[in-house]
């Protein structure tokens, strides 16, 4: 018995410090634990690593990607200017175009004008009509158009095709208005009464959706030089 009781006392002291062990599920889950961190703390790392390389890559393309926005902005407004100084020089040719029209107009007035020493109202506007019928070739659908269309780039067919409406009278009054001409010499080339002129202008101004007919020569004025 005592032997037993001694053999007894000595297992019970090994359980009991086995007992006393941690369990090796828990040290397992600590390990595993363990590992995570260690995992966690080297993708941090890296991560720390690498964003300075991604911070430098994005300052980069931003630095890029301004300098060819600045570049674009720079190059856009060189056209604009290039543009503007263009549409210029188109308007100063289109109005000279124009001066030189009316010029000749005026100087073969002056000269048939000088042959005659005191011309009668009847002969005045015999000899308007004359110079106005050589320098316009209103008698000449196709010879008048193709004169105001390069006077006045392309008149006719803006007129046309934005407003397809518009009689053959119609269409001339606004080309000959746009050579400042009076009423009396559109009378004259048009071969219209005073009052059908006033008709002409109201016409053309509903046509064109204007409010008034003193709205007609700018709306002309615009489609002209655009």
């Amino acid at each position: 018995m005592a032997g037993y009781m001694t053999y007894y006392q000595a297992m019970s002291d090994s359980v009991r410090i086995i007992d006393t062990h941690t369990k090796s599920t828990i040290i397992e889950d600590i390990h595993v634990a363990k590992e995570k961190v260690s995992k966690a703390k080297t993708w941090l790392w890296t991560s720390l690593s690498i964003l300075p390389a991604f911070l430098l890559v994005g300052v980069l393309i931003y630095i890029r990607l301004q300098s060819r926005r600045r570049g674009a902005e720079v190059e856009l407004e060189q056209k604009s200017e290039k543009l503007v100084v263009f549409e210029q020089k188109l308007h100063e040719n289109q109005e000279q175009l124009r001066s030189n029209l009316i010029f000749k107009i005026d100087e073969l007035k002056r000269r048939e004008f000088n042959k005659i020493k005191r011309p009668t109202l009847f002969e005045r506007q015999e000899i308007e009509r004359r110079v106005f019928l050589e320098c316009l070739y209103f008698d000449d659908t196709s010879s008048f158009d193709t004169l105001m269309s390069l006077t006045f780039n392309n008149i006719v067919d803006k007129l046309n095709k934005a407003h397809p409406e518009l009689s053959r009278n119609e269409l001339m009054y606004c080309c000959l208005i746009l050579l400042e001409l009076s009423n009396q010499e559109i009378l004259l080339i048009l071969q219209l009464q005073l009052n059908s002129i006033y008709k002409i202008k109201q016409r053309i101004a509903q046509k064109f959706n204007l409010f008034s007919t003193t709205e007609i020569v700018p709306y002309l004025q615009k489609l002209w030089l655009n």
